[in-house]
C-alpha cells in the first residue's frame, strides 16, 4: 500500500507559524505511525511550492518554527521522499471541480486505476479532513471513471486504515510466499523465484512484481461462462499489454532465436518445456517476470521465472 501526502491540504489555512508548526508536528507523528506498520508516507514534488499561510512561501514559514528539530525533520521528509509514480499519457484527473493531474490526489487515483492500493494523508486542520476523496478520471474519449480514495488526517484514522492492510513484505521469501498464497489464477513453477536469491532485496522491485502478478492474475480470471474474455479482460489487455509503455510484452523474434535456451522453461506438472517469451517488466534493477502465453479460459497461467533480465546482450 502507498501513502501520499495530500499537497492540496496545504492551502493558506494557517494564521501563524506556530499553528503550522503544530500541524506539521502532527504530520511527523503520522509518519512515525506509518513506520510502525512498515509503511511510509511519501511527499510530493510540488509540496514545497505550496503556501501554508496567505502570501507566505513554505520555506519562510518553516524557517520560523520554534522547534528546530521539527523544522529539520519536516524539510528532510518534504525534499527527499518523493514518490516515483508517473501518470499515463492522456490521463486527466479532476477533484471537487479542480484539475489534480500531476499532484497527489491525481497520483493516488492513477495508482488505484492501475490496481495499486493507495491512500492520501492530509494535514489537520484543513478543508480536506474527510474520507473518501472522490477523483474523476477522464481518459481520452472514454467515459469518466470515479475513484474513491481513503484519506487520513489523524493517528486514529491512519491506524484504522493500516490495520486493514497486509503487512508489507520485507524479503524475496516474503514475496514468494505471499504470491503463491494470493493469486489463485496463477500456477507457479517450484523454482521460479530462485533467480532472485542473488539479487539484493528492493521494496520498489518487490512492489512492482506484486503489481505485475495482480494484473496477470486478473487477466487469467477475466473470462465469461462461454470462455470469452470479458470487458475487464479487454481493458486489462489494452491498458497493460499493448502500446509503447506496456507493462507486459513478448520478446522479439531475434531475442527468442538468440536466447531460446534461456527463455525455455519446464512447465509445472508437465514433462514438456515451453518457450516463454512473454514477460512483465520490473524496471528497477532490470528484473523480469516470465509466464506462459496465450492466456485462455480454463487453461492455467504458468509463472516460470522471476529474476534478472534474461536477454541482456
Amino acid at each position: 500500500m502507498e501513502l501520499l501526502a495530500n499537497d492540496l491540504s496545504f492551502h493558506e489555512q494557517f494564521h501563524t507559524a506556530r499553528d503550522f508548526h503544530d500541524a506539521i508536528t502532527r504530520l511527523m507523528g503520522l509518519c512515525r505511525t506509518a513506520k510502525q506498520f512498515r509503511h511510509q508516507i511519501y511527499s510530493h514534488h510540488k509540496l514545497p511550492a505550496r503556501c501554508p499561510m496567505p502570501g507566505s512561501p513554505m520555506g519562510q514559514v518553516v524557517g520560523s518554527f520554534p522547534n528546530k528539530s521539527i523544522e529539520r525533520a519536516f524539510m528532510r521528509w518534504m525534499t527527499n521522499n518523493f514518490h516515483p509514480h508517473q501518470h499515463r499519457p492522456g490521463d486527466w484527473y479532476e477533484c471537487n471541480g479542480e484539475i489534480v493531474t500531476e499532484i497527489a490526489a491525481g497520483y493516488a487515483a492513477s495508482m488505484r486505476h492501475q490496481d495499486v492500493d493507495c491512500s492520501l494523508v492530509s494535514l489537520e486542520p484543513t478543508d480536506w479532513n474527510y474520507s473518501p476523496v472522490k477523483v474523476v478520471l477522464r481518459e481520452n474519449d472514454q467515459e469518466p471513471v470515479e475513484c474513491k480514495i481513503e484519506n487520513c488526517w489523524s493517528v486514529q484514522t491512519l491506524e484504522e486504515v493500516l490495520k486493514q492492510k497486509p503487512i508489507p513484505i520485507s524479503s524475496w521469501t516474503d514475496l514468494q510466499e505471499e504470491s503463491r498464497a494470493s493469486f489463485a489464477g496463477l500456477c507457479f513453477a517450484e523454482d521460479c523465484f530462485e533467480p532472485l536469491d542473488g539479487v539484493p532485496y528492493s521494496k520498489c522491485a518487490a512492489d512492482s512484481f506484486r503489481r505485475l502478478l495482480k494484473i496477470l492474475n486478473r487477466l487469467a480470471l477475466a473470462f465469461d461462462t462461454d470462455g470469452r474474455r470479458n470487458s475487464d479482460g479487454h481493458r486489462i489487455y489494452r491498458e497493460f499489454f499493448t502500446g509503447d509503455r506496456a507493462w507486459f510484452s513478448d520478446s522479439s523474434d531475434s531475442e527468442k532465436n538468440r536466447f531460446r535456451n534461456e527463455l525455455t522453461f519446464r512447465i509445472p506438472g508437465d514433462s514438456d518445456s515451453k518457450l516463454c517469451g512473454w514477460h512483465g517488466k520490473v524496471r528497477h534493477q532490470t528484473l523480469r517476470l516470465h509466464f506462459s502465453w496465450p492466456i485462455q479460459a480454463g487453461e492455467p497461467v504458468f509463472v516460470v521465472y522471476a529474476g534478472p533480465k534474461l536477454t541482456k546482450k
